[in-house]
Order: structure tokens, then C-alpha cells, then sequence
């Protein structure tokens, strides 16, 4: 989404449909999004078609696309479409509103932390794994304006505008699309685009993160010829302390030649927790450092442990490796674990003893910390999935009603569903069993 100084084309509307407009959340490339409630008093987000776009029909055809995108893919970090329609010669949809702000935000008021924005990047990366692995979907407009971060962390995925569906046999010339500080230089070429166009695209995305600037600024020409020429800036020249493992995955993630860049989102995944454990153990060491001391005192210490470690040296030396290896090995294997293995093995490390060295703890807490992610994550989907599930079973349920006209049963039925179904504690269940029964309920009247 745009800055909010930007010109609004529908700020004089009142309404739409069903839904009050109440302020407008932010600008992008198709269309403008408002804050809106429904006469249920269900807050939502609202997007219009630009008017400047309502009588193209290419742009009413992506306007249309995503909406079916939207429809179809279901992740609890992509919004939900709940309803769509043509008022007044305006195309709109409304979506599941999120509570949050944009990563333009982020970047404008605050220096954002390395471990901050690794840990943004790898939440989009999980986003665009799952998108592309169950829909064969590609974004093609990853940029700060379409990541949301909730104030409890969690990262949500915006504006599919511009996605690709691979399966589809009826798609656009990708030259000229998305936007040009962002865009890979095989979509500015008009090449063919896979999933490593996007992982080019959140890498400047990472790059902006870090440093407030663009890798390449000026005229739009320029910055095109520049994603196609220029080498990769390094990102210390505005930010001397970005740690040289992030540099180096900017690097690999803008690599001009897509074969040259990250192949999968797994690697991207697995390559920020790596960089984010190399970050976590260059702190813990820096806080280890004894400042204050003197450098008698110091050089002292230092003689006693040369003497000791002429005796200790080959057995200390010996075992420092045997733990390095332990600990590499057991992280490695956490991080390419089967799902179903996970809770095996996370029971299995809560019964280690408690007094092994203190390195490896450091690795088996770290581990732990992966499976718990990775556990969580996949009670979520299953939860997504299992929401899914219950609805379509209930509006199946209701059809019967529905097809016999016997609309206070209808009504009965859904809202004991409301009160006593096991998801009615979740919002995305309760969001549309409400919205089913305000439809009931017109019915019925």
C-alpha cells in the first residue's frame, strides 16, 4: 500500500453495497483499500478497482483473477475474500481486514533489527512456499507495501494482483509488470518467471529492510538497466554493521541469473535460521567478554590457562570437536526432519539430561525452538484446513434447508452452529457462519 499523503479516487463515497467506508487504508498498483463495516459491524477491508482502470478490460480481467486467487487459496497469512460486487460502476471485493501495518511502516520509523528482518523474510518465504506448493501460485509483486506484520509478530501476505497461476493457459506478458525498484531482471526482460523471481524480489525487499534505500535508484530506465547490469550493492555502505552472513543471502537472493539464486523457499527458510543462530551465538559470545579487568590481572589468567592447556590441550581440543559435530549434526537433522517426526523428537530432547556442555544445551534448546515452530505451524495449517472442512460440511447440511425455502430452520441450524460447534472460539469460523446467517436471516424475512 502507498503513503497515506497519495490521492484518494473514492475518499466523496459514504457507502458500497452493504458496507460503510470509514477511511482509506492505502494505495496500490489496481486498486485503492478502505477500512469498512458492515451493517453487522464487522469491520473489513474494502478494494476498489482505480477508476483510471474500470473501462480496460486487461485490469478488470487481474481484478477479476484476484478475487478467484483470493477465493481459492486458503492460508492463515493470506486474507480471506468474503464477498465481491459492481456498485455505481465500481468493482470491489471485501476481504478479512487485518489489524497491523505494512512494512513501509516498519522501514519509515525505526531501524530494524537484523534478526527482525531475517525473521520477516523467512515468514514471507513460508507464505510463498505453501502458496506455490498447493496452488502453483507466483506473486510477482513482493515489495514492502504488501507484508503486514501484526503487533504479535505474525506476517501476512497482500495484493495478488499480479500474481501467475503456472496452470493456467491464458496469462499476460510479464514485461513492464509489478514494481520497478523490485522487479527481477527476467520480468523487466519479459522472460519467463518461476518461483525464483519472487525470492529476487524479496531479497530488495530484505535490502530496503536493512538499509532505507533502494539498491538502485533514479529515472524508471535506470533502475531497469541497473536490475539488468548493475552488480548487487553491497548494503553495508549504508549499514556498516550488517553481519557479512546477510550480506552474502541479499547477494544470492538479487543474483542476476535465477540459476545462480536460491532455487526453493525451503533454502531461504533454512538459510535465515542459520544466519539468525550465527547472529544469536555472536551475541551470547560478545556478552560473555569480562570489560573492566585488568591487563595484569588478564595476562595472569592468561598464563595459568597456557600452562594448564599444555596438559589439557589434546583431551579439551578432542571433545570441543565431538560437540561441534554433535551439535551440527542434531541441528541439521531438526531442520530436515519429516513434520511427523517432530513431536517424537521434541519428547525425545526434553528427556536429555541436564548435564551435558554447555554448547551443545545451546544447540538443543535451539533445536527445540525449530521443532516448536515447526510443530506450531502445522497445527496451523491443519487447523486452516480443518475450519475449511467443518464449513463446507455445514453449508452442505444447510443446502438441504435452503432448497426447501424452510429459512428459520436454516437460521436454527446456523446459529447452533455459532453457539456450540468446537471452531466457535475461531475467528475465521465465526466470521462466516455470521456472515452465512445475516444472509439466512434476509431470507427469511
Amino acid at each position: 500500500m502507498s503513503k497515506s499523503n497519495e490521492r484518494y479516487s473514492f475518499c466523496h463515497l459514504k457507502s458500497l453495497g452493504d458496507y460503510q467506508l470509514i477511511r482509506p487504508l492505502g494505495i496500490g498498483g489496481m486498486g485503492e483499500v478502505y477500512l469498512a463495516r458492515r451493517a453487522s459491524g464487522q469491520f473489513i477491508a474494502l478494494k476498489l478497482l482505480l477508476p483510471t482502470l474500470a473501462n480496460n478490460r486487461r485490469h478488470i480481467e487481474l481484478f477479476l483473477k484476484e478475487i478467484a486467487l483470493l477465493r481459492e487459496i486458503k492460508h492463515p497469512g493470506i486474507v480471506c475474500v468474503l464477498d465481491a460486487g459492481v456498485q455505481d460502476d465500481v468493482c470491489f471485493f471485501a476481504m478479512d481486514y487485518i489489524d497491523g501495518h505494512d512494512l513501509t511502516a516498519l522501514i519509515n520509523a525505526e531501524v530494524v533489527s537484523e534478526a527482525a528482518a531475517l525473521k520477516i523474510t523467512r515468514g514471507t518465504a513460508i507464505i510463498l512456499k505453501d502458496v506455490f506448493n498447493d496452488y502453483q501460485v507466483i506473486h510477482r509483486d513482493i515489495k514492502p507495501e504488501n507484508i503486514m506484520i501484526t503487533p504479535d509478530g505474525g506476517v501476512h501476505l497482500l495484493d495478488f494482483g499480479l500474481s501467475l497461476a503456472l496452470s493456467s493457459d491464458n496469462e499476460y506478458q510479464c514485461r513492464g509488470i509489478g514494481t520497478v525498484q523490485f522487479s527481477p531482471p527476467e520480468q523487466i526482460a519479459g522472460d519467463t518467471v518461476d518461483l525464483r523471481a519472487d525470492i529476487y524480489s524479496l531479497g530488495v525487499t530484505l535490502f530496503q529492510l536493512l538499509t532505507k534505500h533502494f539498491p538502485y535508484d533514479g529515472e524508471v530506465e535506470e533502475i531497469r538497466a541497473a536490475h539488468l547490469n548493475e552488480p548487487v550493492p553491497d548494503p553495508r555502505s549504508y549499514r556498516q554493521e550488517i553481519s557479512p552472513f546477510t550480506v552474502e543471502v541479499i547477494k544470492r537472493m538479487m543474483a542476476k541469473d535465477p540459476d545462480e539464486r536460491y532455487q526453493s523457499w525451503n533454502e531461504i527458510i533454512m538459510v535465515c535460521d542459520k544466519v539468525l543462530r550465527e547472529l544469536s551465538q555472536k551475541k551470547y559470545f560478545a556478552n560473555l567478554a569480562l570489560p573492566g579487568l585488568k591487563k595484569n590481572l588478564v595476562a595472569l589468567l592468561l598464563a595459568l590457562i597456557a600452562l594448564l592447556g599444555l596438559v589439557l590441550y589434546s583431551r579439551v581440543e578432542a571433545a570441543r570437536k565431538r560437540v561441534e559435530r554433535d551439535s551440527a549434526r542434531l541441528l541439521k537433522s531438526v531442520e530436515n526432519m519429516p513434520e511427523d517426526d517432530c513431536q517424537r523428537k521434541l519428547e525425545a530432547l526434553n528427556q536429555l539430561p541436564p548435564d551435558m556442555s554447555k554448547k551443545y544445551l545451546l544447540a538443543v534448546a535451539e533445536a527445540k525452538k525449530i521443532l516448536k515452530g515447526r510443530i506450531a505451524e502445522r497445527k496451523r495449517r491443519e487447523q486452516a484446513v480443518a475450519i475449511e472442512n467443518a464449513l463446507r460440511e455445514i453449508r452442505h447440511q444447510s443446502y438441504i434447508f435452503e432448497q426447501q425455502k424452510q429459512w428459520v430452520e436454516a437460521q436454527r441450524f446456523w446459529q447452533s452452529q455459532l453457539e456450540h460447534h468446537e471452531f466457535k472460539h475461531e475467528s475465521r469460523f465465526v466470521t462466516e457462519v455470521t456472515r452465512y446467517l445475516d444472509f439466512i436471516k434476509q431470507q427469511s424475512k
